[in-house]
């Protein structure tokens, strides 16, 4: 499927990651971008925008 994404010229984003095997899982079949509690828990608005500021 990431494949035939790529073809079409979209990106493919795997949602719930929660741990770095998952992640290289998900990078070796081709995903663009991954979300998940490995990189952040759910968090209100404001500590969102705390929390893109710093990266």
């Amino acid at each position: 499927m990431t494949r035939l994404a790529g073809e079409l010229g979209m990106l493919v984003v795997a949602e719930g990651i929660e741990t770095a095997e998952q992640r290289a899982a998900a990078e070796a079949a081709g995903v663009d971008a991954t979300q998940g509690f490995l990189h952040a828990r759910p968090m209100p608005e404001e500590a969102l925008l705390e929390w893109m500021r710093t990266r």
